[in-house]
Protein backbone atom coordinates (compact mmCIF):
# COMPACT_ATOMS: atom_id res chain seq x y z
CA UNK A 1 0.00 0.00 0.00
CA UNK A 2 1.45 3.63 -0.88
CA UNK A 3 1.41 6.42 1.61
CA UNK A 4 -0.56 9.40 0.65
CA UNK A 5 1.39 12.85 1.03
CA UNK A 6 0.31 14.04 4.01
CA UNK A 7 0.90 10.19 5.90
CA UNK A 8 4.11 10.31 4.73
CA UNK A 9 5.13 14.06 6.30
CA UNK A 10 2.42 13.66 9.00
CA UNK A 11 3.32 14.81 12.08
CA UNK A 12 1.32 15.50 15.57
CA UNK A 13 0.84 19.23 14.19
CA UNK A 14 -0.54 17.66 11.28
CA UNK A 15 -2.47 15.65 12.92
CA UNK A 16 -3.94 17.60 14.80
CA UNK A 17 -5.37 19.90 12.47
CA UNK A 18 -6.69 17.11 10.10
CA UNK A 19 -8.80 16.12 13.25
CA UNK A 20 -9.29 19.60 13.85
CA UNK A 21 -11.30 20.05 10.71
CA UNK A 22 -13.27 17.10 10.43
CA UNK A 23 -14.27 18.15 13.77
CA UNK A 24 -15.38 21.46 12.64
CA UNK A 25 -17.19 19.62 10.22
CA UNK A 26 -19.36 17.59 12.20
CA UNK A 27 -20.21 20.55 14.01
CA UNK A 28 -21.46 22.34 11.48
CA UNK A 29 -23.13 19.20 10.22
CA UNK A 30 -24.94 18.93 13.76
CA UNK A 31 -22.98 15.08 14.08
CA UNK A 32 -22.12 15.55 17.97
CA UNK A 33 -20.68 11.97 18.64
CA UNK A 34 -18.44 11.94 15.20
CA UNK A 35 -17.04 15.79 16.36
CA UNK A 36 -16.61 14.30 20.04
CA UNK A 37 -14.82 11.86 18.49
CA UNK A 38 -12.79 14.42 15.84
CA UNK A 39 -11.81 16.23 19.21
CA UNK A 40 -10.71 13.39 21.33
CA UNK A 41 -8.64 12.68 17.91
CA UNK A 42 -6.62 15.31 17.81
CA UNK A 43 -6.26 15.39 21.63
CA UNK A 44 -4.75 12.05 21.52
CA UNK A 45 -2.11 13.89 19.09
CA UNK A 46 -0.28 15.40 21.95
CA UNK A 47 0.02 18.68 20.00
CA UNK A 48 -0.46 21.81 21.63
CA UNK A 49 -4.34 22.90 21.06
CA UNK A 50 -5.73 26.39 20.39
CA UNK A 51 -6.75 27.72 23.75
CA UNK A 52 -10.58 27.54 22.80
CA UNK A 53 -10.42 23.73 22.01
CA UNK A 54 -11.84 22.73 25.51
CA UNK A 55 -15.11 25.16 24.90
CA UNK A 56 -15.66 23.95 21.80
CA UNK A 57 -15.02 20.27 22.79
CA UNK A 58 -17.02 20.52 25.89
CA UNK A 59 -20.05 21.78 23.77
CA UNK A 60 -19.94 19.23 21.45
CA UNK A 61 -19.84 16.77 24.64
CA UNK A 62 -22.87 18.42 26.33
CA UNK A 63 -24.69 18.86 22.81
CA UNK A 64 -24.29 14.61 22.92
CA UNK A 65 -25.73 14.57 25.85
CA UNK A 66 -22.21 13.31 27.78
CA UNK A 67 -22.90 15.86 30.85
CA UNK A 68 -20.78 14.37 33.12
CA UNK A 69 -17.69 14.82 30.91
CA UNK A 70 -19.24 18.34 29.67
CA UNK A 71 -18.91 20.01 32.84
CA UNK A 72 -15.53 18.88 33.75
CA UNK A 73 -13.90 19.77 30.21
CA UNK A 74 -15.87 23.37 30.40
CA UNK A 75 -14.99 23.48 34.36
CA UNK A 76 -11.26 23.40 33.12
CA UNK A 77 -11.44 25.40 30.28
CA UNK A 78 -13.04 28.19 32.94
CA UNK A 79 -10.69 27.50 35.54
CA UNK A 80 -7.27 27.48 32.97
CA UNK A 81 -8.35 30.55 30.50
CA UNK A 82 -10.20 32.71 33.56
CA UNK A 83 -13.19 34.85 33.38
CA UNK A 84 -12.23 37.07 30.46
CA UNK A 85 -11.66 34.18 28.00
CA UNK A 86 -12.83 34.95 24.71
CA UNK A 87 -15.83 31.56 25.52
CA UNK A 88 -15.82 32.15 29.36
CA UNK A 89 -19.56 33.56 29.10
CA UNK A 90 -20.91 31.07 26.76
CA UNK A 91 -19.24 28.04 28.72
CA UNK A 92 -20.75 29.78 32.25
CA UNK A 93 -23.99 29.57 30.18
CA UNK A 94 -23.68 25.90 28.87
CA UNK A 95 -22.65 24.66 31.87
CA UNK A 96 -26.02 25.90 34.05
CA UNK A 97 -28.14 24.00 31.03
CA UNK A 98 -26.08 21.20 31.46
CA UNK A 99 -26.91 21.46 35.27
CA UNK A 100 -30.02 21.67 34.14
CA UNK A 101 -30.57 19.02 31.64
CA UNK A 102 -28.51 16.75 34.25
CA UNK A 103 -31.20 16.92 36.78
CA UNK A 104 -33.91 16.07 34.34
CA UNK A 105 -31.84 13.01 32.78
CA UNK A 106 -30.95 11.42 36.36
CA UNK A 107 -34.98 12.18 37.28
CA UNK A 108 -35.63 10.19 34.61
CA UNK A 109 -33.63 7.77 35.07
CA UNK A 110 -34.86 7.45 38.85
CA UNK A 111 -38.59 7.34 37.06
CA UNK A 112 -37.10 4.34 34.43
CA UNK A 113 -35.86 2.74 37.49
CA UNK A 114 -39.02 3.07 39.41
CA UNK A 115 -41.30 2.18 36.77
CA UNK A 116 -38.72 -1.00 36.20
CA UNK A 117 -38.84 -1.50 39.90
CA UNK A 118 -42.50 -1.34 40.03
CA UNK A 119 -43.29 -3.96 37.05
CA UNK A 120 -41.20 -6.22 39.28
CA UNK A 121 -42.83 -5.82 42.38
CA UNK A 122 -46.41 -6.47 40.31
CA UNK A 123 -44.67 -9.80 38.29
CA UNK A 124 -44.38 -10.86 42.24
CA UNK A 125 -47.61 -10.16 43.63
CA UNK A 126 -49.35 -11.89 40.60
CA UNK A 127 -47.06 -14.64 41.49
CA UNK A 128 -48.17 -15.13 45.17
CA UNK A 129 -51.46 -13.88 44.59
CA UNK A 130 -51.89 -17.31 42.53
CA UNK A 131 -50.79 -19.21 45.49
CA UNK A 132 -53.07 -17.60 47.59
CA UNK A 133 -56.10 -18.45 45.42
CA UNK A 134 -54.58 -22.22 44.79
CA UNK A 135 -54.58 -22.46 48.52
CA UNK A 136 -50.99 -22.68 49.52
CA UNK A 137 -51.33 -20.51 52.08
CA UNK A 138 -47.69 -20.96 54.22
CA UNK A 139 -46.01 -20.10 50.64
CA UNK A 140 -48.57 -17.42 50.11
CA UNK A 141 -47.63 -15.90 53.54
CA UNK A 142 -44.00 -15.88 53.01
CA UNK A 143 -43.84 -14.15 49.72
CA UNK A 144 -46.95 -11.85 50.84
CA UNK A 145 -44.99 -10.39 54.03
CA UNK A 146 -41.76 -8.91 52.45
CA UNK A 147 -44.41 -7.25 49.56
CA UNK A 148 -46.76 -5.82 52.21
CA UNK A 149 -43.34 -4.51 54.13
CA UNK A 150 -42.45 -2.50 51.01
CA UNK A 151 -45.85 -1.24 50.91
CA UNK A 152 -47.62 -3.02 48.21
CA UNK A 153 -51.49 -3.01 49.14
CA UNK A 154 -52.43 -6.16 47.47
CA UNK A 155 -49.78 -7.77 49.84
CA UNK A 156 -51.36 -6.32 52.80
CA UNK A 157 -54.78 -6.82 52.20
CA UNK A 158 -53.73 -10.75 51.71
CA UNK A 159 -51.89 -10.61 54.85
CA UNK A 160 -54.68 -9.07 56.85
CA UNK A 161 -57.27 -11.33 55.68
CA UNK A 162 -54.82 -14.55 56.75
CA UNK A 163 -54.34 -13.32 59.98
CA UNK A 164 -58.50 -12.92 59.91
CA UNK A 165 -58.97 -15.99 59.13
CA UNK A 166 -56.15 -17.86 60.84
CA UNK A 167 -54.44 -19.73 57.72
CA UNK A 168 -51.03 -20.30 57.63
CA UNK A 169 -50.88 -18.43 60.85
CA UNK A 170 -53.11 -18.08 64.62
CA UNK A 171 -55.98 -16.58 63.60
CA UNK A 172 -55.50 -12.55 65.38
CA UNK A 173 -58.22 -9.80 64.12
CA UNK A 174 -56.11 -7.08 65.55
CA UNK A 175 -53.24 -7.88 63.36
CA UNK A 176 -55.63 -8.66 60.30
CA UNK A 177 -57.01 -4.97 60.81
CA UNK A 178 -53.53 -3.24 61.35
CA UNK A 179 -52.70 -5.10 57.78
CA UNK A 180 -55.91 -4.18 56.15
CA UNK A 181 -55.67 -0.40 57.65
CA UNK A 182 -52.39 -0.41 56.09
CA UNK A 183 -54.10 -1.42 52.56
CA UNK A 184 -56.85 0.58 53.29
CA UNK A 185 -54.84 4.10 53.32
CA UNK A 186 -53.83 3.31 49.80
CA UNK A 187 -57.45 3.01 49.10
CA UNK A 188 -57.46 -0.71 47.96
CA UNK A 189 -61.08 -0.45 48.01
CA UNK A 190 -61.76 -4.60 49.19
CA UNK A 191 -59.13 -3.52 51.85
CA UNK A 192 -62.03 -1.04 52.38
CA UNK A 193 -64.76 -2.61 52.36
CA UNK A 194 -63.51 -5.95 55.07
CA UNK A 195 -62.09 -3.18 57.26
CA UNK A 196 -65.37 -1.32 57.32
CA UNK A 197 -67.18 -4.69 57.83
CA UNK A 198 -65.15 -5.46 60.63
CA UNK A 199 -66.04 -1.82 62.13
CA UNK A 200 -69.63 -2.08 61.76
CA UNK A 201 -69.94 -5.71 63.48
CA UNK A 202 -66.49 -4.82 65.83
CA UNK A 203 -64.94 -8.01 64.78
CA UNK A 204 -62.03 -7.13 66.69
CA UNK A 205 -63.65 -5.08 69.39
CA UNK A 206 -63.30 -2.13 67.71
CA UNK A 207 -67.32 -1.24 67.32
CA UNK A 208 -67.26 2.41 65.09
CA UNK A 209 -70.27 2.40 63.50
CA UNK A 210 -69.41 6.20 61.88
CA UNK A 211 -65.52 4.82 60.76
CA UNK A 212 -67.77 1.96 59.63
CA UNK A 213 -69.64 4.25 57.36
CA UNK A 214 -66.71 6.59 55.95
CA UNK A 215 -64.59 3.16 54.45
CA UNK A 216 -67.65 1.98 53.41
CA UNK A 217 -68.78 4.82 51.23
CA UNK A 218 -65.28 5.36 50.22
CA UNK A 219 -65.52 1.11 48.67
CA UNK A 220 -68.49 1.74 47.29
CA UNK A 221 -67.74 4.61 45.64
CA UNK A 222 -64.60 2.04 44.17
CA UNK A 223 -67.89 -0.24 42.92
CA UNK A 224 -67.33 -2.83 45.68
CA UNK A 225 -70.75 -4.93 45.98
CA UNK A 226 -70.12 -6.17 49.44
CA UNK A 227 -69.92 -2.44 50.97
CA UNK A 228 -73.00 -1.26 48.95
CA UNK A 229 -74.66 -4.21 50.97
CA UNK A 230 -73.59 -3.37 54.26
CA UNK A 231 -74.54 0.16 54.37
CA UNK A 232 -77.59 -1.12 53.22
CA UNK A 233 -77.64 -2.68 56.10
CA UNK A 234 -77.08 0.36 58.25
CA UNK A 235 -79.45 1.98 56.99
CA UNK A 236 -81.94 -0.67 57.14
CA UNK A 237 -81.63 -1.27 61.00
CA UNK A 238 -80.17 2.73 61.88
CA UNK A 239 -76.52 1.67 62.98
CA UNK A 240 -75.28 4.72 63.25
CA UNK A 241 -78.04 6.76 61.55
CA UNK A 242 -81.53 7.23 61.59
CA UNK A 243 -83.25 3.59 60.15
CA UNK A 244 -84.05 4.95 56.75
CA UNK A 245 -85.66 1.86 54.60
CA UNK A 246 -85.85 3.59 51.21
CA UNK A 247 -81.94 4.34 51.69
CA UNK A 248 -81.17 0.52 52.32
CA UNK A 249 -83.38 -0.47 49.39
CA UNK A 250 -81.37 1.97 47.17
CA UNK A 251 -78.40 0.55 48.47
CA UNK A 252 -79.33 -2.89 48.05
CA UNK A 253 -80.62 -2.24 44.64
CA UNK A 254 -76.67 -0.82 43.57
CA UNK A 255 -75.24 -3.82 45.42
CA UNK A 256 -77.37 -6.21 43.31
CA UNK A 257 -76.16 -4.54 40.38
CA UNK A 258 -72.61 -5.12 40.98
CA UNK A 259 -72.85 -8.37 41.52
CA UNK A 260 -73.83 -8.98 45.13
CA UNK A 261 -75.55 -12.62 44.83
CA UNK A 262 -79.01 -12.40 45.95
CA UNK A 263 -80.04 -14.77 48.54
Amino acid sequence: FSSAPWQANATPATDAERHLKQAVSQVEAGNWEAAVKAFEAAQSTGAPLPDSFAYHYGRALAKAKRYVEARIVLEGYLANQGAEARFAKPARELLAEIRQQASAQVREQVRAVDAAQAATVKEREAEVDARYRAGEQAQALEGFRPLAEQGSALAQRRLGELYLAGKAVPADPAEGARWLARAAAQNDVPALARLGRMRLYGEDGQLDWSEAQRLLQKAAAGKNAEAMGDLGVMALFGYGQAADPAAALNWYAQAFAAGLPQM
